[in-house]
């Protein structure tokens, strides 16, 4: 009966033109809270995919062919939070996975279309939105219920963070690629944060701690050869790896001891293979 109701009005707007576009809109909305409450009425997760599903699809099936960015992505936005509040009240984690993909499809439609260089800073305000909703709400259940996230919550971290960095990374390359180094810093400190968050509020969740952890690092050890060249990114990571040993042992952390030695690691191949062919000492 919904999928009758979503064609009934895809029909009468695109091929009858009963509707105009903003009224055939307020009622695919209204369709979509329709499903939600019926979910939550009959405790049934297969009504809420339905109706996630429906909720992404309405920006296609309503499109124009115009480009509205801000108003496409207000209603990701909003229809995001409600299925992530879904999500979180009832425990329907599959929810923050699907959400997360309809989002990322739709940015992919939207860039290939419509994207240029003048509506750079704009895409980055709502690629920053989306990525602090989802790094949020992917963990927020397990700290406020002390439950241990599973192996669906730390997949959406990281591919959360993965998308992230490539969208933003792909799209200041051009313009802004002396500065791509202090942004991945930034991202590093974000994730130190959230680490920090996770560690106080669920201690005996070692794999959430341990996800952040392992992202910051991450961030923060590419970002060095983006922002240094030749020797200086060895001196960088050297440097990186006396800090986490450092803190490994005040810590008493035997991981973070592991992750500097991966890192020294990375050092010593540089020294052997690389750094070793330039005549300088520093270029």
């Amino acid at each position: 009966g919904v999928a009758i109701l979503y064609f009934s009005i895809f029909a009468a707007f695109s091929f009858y033109h009963l509707l105009d576009q903003i009224p055939a809109l307020l009622l695919m909305v209204l369709i979509t809270v329709a499903t939600v409450v019926m979910a939550v009425r009959y405790d049934s997760k297969t009504i809420a995919i339905f109706a996630t599903v429906g909720g992404f699809m309405t920006p296609a099936l309503l499109g124009t062919g115009k480009d509205n960015q801000n108003g496409l992505f207000t209603y990701i936005l909003l229809l995001d939070l409600g299925v992530l509040a879904l999500a979180y009240f009832k425990n329907w984690r599959v929810l923050n996975l699907l959400s997360f993909f309809f989002t990322q499809l739709i940015f992919v439609a939207w860039n290939l279309r419509f994207y240029n260089s003048t509506k750079l800073w704009r895409t980055e305000f709502w690629l920053t939105a989306f990525f602090l909703l989802f790094a949020v709400m992917s963990f927020l259940y397990n700290i406020t219920h002390q439950r241990k996230t599973t192996f669906r919550d730390l997949s959406l971290i990281t591919l959360n963070g993965g998308c992230y960095f490539l969208w933003t990374y792909g799209l200041l390359e051009s313009q802004y690629s002396d500065y791509l180094g202090f942004y991945a810093v930034l991202m590093a400190i974000v994730y130190v944060a959230l680490g920090s968050i996770a560690y106080r509020r669920a201690q005996e969740d070692s794999y959430l701690f341990l996800v952040f952890l392992g992202l910051g690092l991450t961030c923060l050890t590419v970002a060095i050869p983006i922002q240094l060249k030749q020797n200086w990114i060895t001196v960088g990571w050297s440097v990186e790896a006396a800090v986490l040993t450092w803190v490994g042992f005040h810590l008493d952390s035997s991981k973070t001891r592991r992750a500097a030695l991966l890192i020294v690691a990375m050092v010593v191949f540089r020294l052997l293979f690389l750094d070793s062919s330039f005549s300088g000492a520093f270029a």
